[in-house]
C-alpha cells in the first residue's frame, strides 16, 4: 500500500516535470544537455539504450518547440544524432541494445514471477483474477498459415518495452504483424523504434496529425492510421437515454493527475459559479495526487459546493453520469487519444477542449461536436456553449465517424491491404476490439479462438 510520503514524492516529481514541459527555455536547456550527453557517448562508443531513451524524449520535447528555437538547438551536431538515432531503429541495435540491458531483464524478470499465463499476455495479475481480462497483448487474427500471418494488438507505449523484453521480436515478426495503440502523444520516443526494423509490417495508430506526419516520414515497416484509443468506444454503452434529466451542467472525467488541469477548471468556476449549476467530476488517484488533493484545490477557490466529486466509478456507472450530463471539459495541454471525449460524443454531450492542446485528432473537435477554448475564454466558452447546446449533434457525428464498429472496418482494410500488397493470402478477418476497462473481443466467441493462440505465442518467448 503506498503511504503519505510516497504520494507527496511522485506529487512532487510530476510537478517538477509539468514545469520543464510548461517552459520552453527549460526544455531548450535539457535538451541541449542531453544533446552533449549524447555526442560524449557517441565520441567514447559507450552508447546504450538509456542514451538512446533520454535523447528521445529530448527530441519529441524539442519536435512541440517553436520552430526557430528547435532549428537552434539541433543545427549544431543535433540533426547527426537524429539521424543515427533513426538508423538504429532501423537496422535493430537498438532493439539488440535494448535486449541486453538492464531494464529489459527486470521487466523479463518481473512478468516470469507471474506465471506463463500473465507473462505471454503482457498482464498485471490482480488480487481477484479475472479470467475475462486481458492483458495488454491480444490477438487479432491467429495465424493461418506461412502464407498468412496472425495480427498481434499491442496497448500503451510502455508495452512495446514489455513485449520486446518478454518475446523474442525476431521471432514474432515470422508470423504476426503488430497493431500499436500508443497512450502517449509525442512518438519520437525510443520506445517505437524497438520495432522499426523487424521484418514485418507495424501498424501505428497516431490519431494526433504530427504523430500521423512523423511516423509516416519513418517510413520502413511502420504504416500508421489516423485511429486512436478513443475510436474505440462502444456507442450502446453511452447511449443516452430518452427524457432523463441532465441535472450535471458539466462533466470533466479525468484522473487526478496535475497535467488535468482541475486547478483551471475551479478557477474558471469561481468566475462563473453564480451563473452555472452542478458539476460532476470523476477521477482517480495518480500521479501522487489523491482526492483530497482536488478537494482543498476546489476549496481554495470555493466551488466545493457545487461540485459533484466521484473516484474510481465502474464505467458503467461513468456512462450513467455522461446521460445526466450536458456539457464535457478536456483541459489538459498533453494527452494521448482521451477516451473520455469519445464517451461524451456517444452520450450526445458536447466538449471543450483546451486550445493548446497537442495529442486529440483535432478533426474530431468541430462545429457539431464542440471547441477548442483559450484559458481565458474557458468561462464565457462553457455558458455559451450551455446556451446553444441544441445546435450541436455530437452522437449523431460519432455514429457516423468513429466508435469500434468504423474503426473496426477501418483497421482491417489497412491490414488486408497490406497483405495483398504483400502478395500473401487473406481468409480470416481481424476478430473486432472495443474500449471498456480495458479492451475485450466485441464477440466473446472470437476471444475463445484468440486464447487458444498463446500457447504458441508461449514458445516465441524470450529463454
Amino acid at each position: 500500500m503506498r503511504n503519505d510520503s510516497t504520494d507527496r514524492i511522485a506529487a512532487m516529481q510530476h510537478a517538477l516535470k509539468d514545469y520543464v514541459y510548461e517552459s520552453d527555455v527549460l526544455k531548450s536547456i535539457q535538451s541541449l544537455h542531453v544533446i552533449a550527453r549524447t555526442q560524449l557517448a557517441k565520441l567514447l562508443n559507450r552508447r546504450s539504450y538509456e542514451v538512446y531513451l533520454t535523447f528521445g524524449k529530448c527530441f519529441r520535447n524539442c519536435s512541440y518547440l517553436p520552430t526557430q528555437v528547435c532549428l537552434r538547438i539541433f543545427m549544431r551536431g543535433g540533426q547527426e544524432l537524429i539521424r543515427d538515432y533513426h538508423q538504429a531503429g532501423r537496422n535493430g541495435d537498438l532493439y539488440r541494445l535494448f535486449q541486453k540491458s538492464a531494464r529489459s531483464l527486470k521487466t523479463l524478470r518481473t512478468f516470469r514471477a507471474y506465471g506463463m499465463e500473465n507473462m505471454v499476455r503482457l498482464r498485471f495479475p490482480k488480487d481477484e483474477p479475472d479470467a475475462e481480462r486481458n492483458g495488454d497483448v491480444m490477438v487479432l487474427k491467429p495465424r493461418v498459415s506461412d502464407r498468412e500471418k496472425g495480427v498481434l494488438f499491442v496497448k500503451y507505449t510502455d508495452s512495446i518495452e514489455r513485449l520486446a523484453s518478454v518475446y523474442d521480436l525476431e521471432l514474432v515478426a515470422r508470423h504476426y504483424r503488430l497493431v500499436l495503440e500508443p497512450s502517449t502523444w509525442g512518438y519520437q520516443d525510443a520506445k517505437f523504434l524497438l520495432v522499426a526494423g523487424l521484418p514485418t509490417e507495424v501498424i501505428v495508430m497516431a490519431q494526433y496529425a504530427p504523430d500521423f506526419a512523423y511516423m509516416t516520414s519513418l517510413g520502413g515497416n511502420f504504416v500508421p492510421t489516423r485511429l486512436g484509443a478513443g475510436d474505440w468506444v462502444d456507442p450502446e454503452m453511452f447511449k443516452p437515454e430518452p427524457g432523463l434529466d441532465r441535472d450535471y451542467d458539466v462533466i470533466m472525467v479525468a484522473s487526478w493527475l496535475r497535467l488535468k488541469r482541475h486547478a483551471l477548471m475551479f478557477r474558471t468556476l469561481r468566475q462563473i459559479k453564480g451563473a452555472i449549476g452542478k458539476v460532476v467530476i470523476i477521477g482517480y488517484p495518480y500521479g501522487g495526487r489523491t482526492r483530497a488533493a482536488i478537494e482543498a484545490e476546489a476549496r481554495r477557490e470555493d466551488v466545493l459546493d457545487i461540485l459533484d466529486i466521484r473516484e474510481n466509478l465502474p464505467l458503467e456507472q461513468v456512462a450513467a453520469m455522461f446521460r445526466r450530463s450536458k456539457l464535457s471539459l478536456m483541459l489538459s495541454k498533453r494527452e494521448g487519444a482521451n477516451k473520455s471525449v469519445y464517451e461524451a460524443l456517444f452520450s450526445d454531450v458536447p466538449v471543450i477542449v483546451s486550445d493548446v492542446n497537442a495529442g486529440v485528432n483535432r478533426d474530431h473537435i468541430n462545429s457539431k461536436t464542440g471547441e477548442f477554448a483559450a484559458d481565458a475564454d474557458l468561462g464565457s466558452t462553457i455558458l455559451r456553449m450551455l446556451a446553444e447546446r441544441e445546435r450541436y449533434q455530437p452522437r449523431a457525428w460519432a455514429l457516423a465517424n468513429t466508435g469500434y464498429v468504423n474503426s473496426h472496418l477501418r483497421l482491417n482494410a489497412l491490414v488486408k491491404d497490406v497483405c495483398r500488397r504483400k502478395g500473401e493470402e487473406w481468409t480470416i478477418d481481424l476478430y473486432p476490439k472495443k474500449s471498456h476497462s480495458w479492451n475485450v473481443y466485441a464477440n466473446p466467441a472470437d476471444r475463445a479462438i484468440a486464447e487458444k493462440e498463446f500457447e504458441f505465442l508461449a514458445e516465441l518467448t524470450r529463454r
